[in-house]
């Protein structure tokens, strides 16, 4: 934890000409200007554990989620950075019945699953949801969704983390996108890195995606 505390503190002070929002260097590749302000239909927080040596990286694409959504709706949290982890508990400790991990793993539930096996059936999420309250949102309970941010052997390393040193009465259960095959969990694990960052970005901020539909429309 030193060693990567340390790690940080040195990476930050490396970046200090870089851009906070993006990530690029502020002078000459801030990109922004080309970034939109997006606000999600659903009432979620994405809680973003991101492995230090992706921390401040600029070809990191989770970042995006942090400069374009509202900082009601994204936070981050870097794993190895004093401090962090803690943030990360306590947080999850706030209501662990709306609150969950995206992972490919087997054992993952579908979003159906999520609804019909860990939340109650007088939950508000198993209700259908009334889009004919004059545009006042959703007023449902805060959806946390934890994402884990790296290649996928520093993925899995941040998971069992979690699963080893997080109380067992908050650690989120997982959830994954239909993990009805192996080879589709063995796809998942091997592009993990490449593609965790963008699958989240269609997810949550392409509203107008089937992607959006088929993950959060489901609640």
């Amino acid at each position: 934890v030193q060693l990567a505390d340390a790690h940080v503190r040195i990476k930050e002070e490396e970046c200090a000409q870089r851009c906070s929002r993006c990530w690029h260097d502020e002078a000459s590749r801030c990109i922004c200007p080309h970034l939109h302000s997006l606000t999600p239909k659903l009432n979620v927080k994405v809680l973003i554990l991101i492995h230090h040596k992706e921390y401040l990286s600029a070809g990191n694409d989770a970042k995006l989620l942090l400069a374009m959504l509202p900082s009601a709706n994204a936070e981050l949290f870097v794993y190895g950075k004093r401090g962090d982890f803690e943030r990360l508990e306590l947080e999850l400790a706030i209501d662990p019945l709306h609150t969950l991990t995206l992972w490919p793993a087997e054992d993952a539930l579908s979003v159906d699953r999520f609804k019909s096996e860990v939340l109650p059936p007088s939950d508000p999420y198993n209700a259908p949801l009334d889009e004919s309250d004059g545009g006042g949102g959703d007023t449902r309970p805060l959806l946390r969704v934890v994402v884990l941010d790296g290649v996928y052997n520093q993925a899995r390393s941040m998971f069992r983390a979690m699963k080893k040193e997080l109380p067992e009465e908050i650690n989120p259960p997982l959830v994954a996108l239909e993990p009805t095959t192996l080879s589709v969990y063995h796809r998942a694990q091997k592009n993990y890195g490449e593609k965790l960052q963008k699958i989240i970005l269609l997810l949550i901020i392409k509203m107008e995606t089937w992607s959006w539909y088929y993950l959060f429309c489901k609640f």
